[in-house]
């Protein structure tokens, strides 16, 4: 729910109430307020597998804050600061988000870009890791499909300051964005990637059978962000704190 530049298109009427004395700025201000306090409590109505991807019910409210108009005149307007102005009368909250637009002179050029992203890192780097280091052998279904591993014998876990399994991740992530510039983008964008999952986390391990690294399915999440996916030392699983009593212990 993108809702654009409303501080610019209202800082006009504004103006002209202060101006007739028809308000004061104390008024604005929290009729300013009272309009973001709406936003914060919108509740869209979706189906329970967009739940489960966006925890925490996201509703994508954001306002765009200053910019340049096509004459190249600039956007920042007193209601852009009404609106900031509510951070300090609210206080922080998830939403809405506040874009602030930069304005660019004549000799540089805008960017476009397109995000794509990577959950799972570390999940993927230790199975990776324990294929190379250990011996993994896929336990087939009727179907001839993977369906569990044992793994047998150690191997290093990612993000345990051991250069052995953290450089297959390092190569992942690079390989995973040589792919994705590969491809062609919306309007000739330049493809970026992170591996910052907030909540899509513990969908995507839900929908993931057991790895090679010895999570299972049960377990049903994969670590957030780029966080380890075990403690080398205890072999705890920090995506659930442990709580996923079916891992085979390798330490």
């Amino acid at each position: 729910m993108s809702i654009g530049r409303i501080s610019t298109f209202l800082d006009c009427y504004a103006e002209q109430d202060l101006r007739n004395g028809v308000f004061t700025e104390e008024q604005i201000q929290e009729f300013v307020d009272h309009f973001i306090m709406k936003l914060r409590i919108v509740r869209f109505l979706r189906i329970p597998a967009y739940d489960e991807l966006f925890s925490g019910d996201p509703t994508w409210v954001t306002e765009s804050l200053g910019g340049m108009s096509i004459d190249g005149r600039h956007m920042v307007t007193k209601m852009s600061y009404r609106f900031l102005h509510t951070l300090v009368n609210l206080g922080p909250a998830p939403e809405p988000n506040l874009t602030v637009v930069a304005e660019l002179g004549a000799h540089e050029e805008i960017v476009r870009t397109m995000a794509g992203g990577i959950a799972g890192l570390s999940v993927l780097a230790d199975s990776l890791s324990a294929i190379k280091y250990a011996k993994v052998t896929p336990v087939l279904n009727e179907a001839g499909l993977a369906v569990d591993f044992i793994t047998e014998g150690d191997f290093p876990k990612y993000g345990n300051d051991d250069n052995r399994v953290d450089q297959i991740a390092v190569d992942i992530v690079k390989d995973f964005e040589k792919k994705l510039a590969s491809h062609y983008a919306y309007r000739h964008s330049r493809p970026t990637m992170s591996i910052l999952t907030i909540t899509s986390n513990v969908m995507y391990g839900k929908k993931t059978a057991s790895t090679p690294d010895g999570r299972k399915a049960s377990c049903g999440r994969f670590p957030r962000r780029a966080g380890p996916f075990r403690c080398a030392r205890s072999n705890t699983c920090r995506a659930c704190n442990g709580w996923c009593s079916s891992r085979k212990r390798r330490s």
